[in-house]
């Protein structure tokens, strides 16, 4: 009995170290989403790829810059408008293995 349960803390901490070591491989996708009318289906697509998600939430600092944009900071998602004409811009900050959603 003693012996599965060690077998059983080192096959947990094995567990949760190739989580750790995996992860660290994982690259940052950033993702650009346009809305062209109030109401319509957000249409997403790759701007860009980063080795890090701070490398990433960079980019969208620079990209969210000016008067017409919005910035939520606590998940780095970016929203711009186009007054004129409506239109809305938004950018996440995603890991390569997961896709936006609304």
């Amino acid at each position: 009995m003693k012996l599965s349960v060690k077998l059983g803390v080192i096959l947990i901490g094995l567990i949760i170290f190739c989580a750790e070591v995996c992860r660290a491989g994982d690259s940052w996708v950033l993702w650009e989403g346009i809305a062209k009318n109030i109401g319509s289906d957000t249409i997403w697509t790759t701007e860009s790829a980063f080795p890090s998600y701070e490398l990433c939430t960079n980019r969208i600092k620079n990209i969210c810059t000016g008067s017409t944009a919005s910035m939520d900071y606590s998940s780095y998602t970016c929203v711009k408008f186009n007054y004129l004409g409506y239109a809305a811009w938004y950018y996440k900050c995603l890991p390569d293995t997961v896709a936006p959603t609304k």
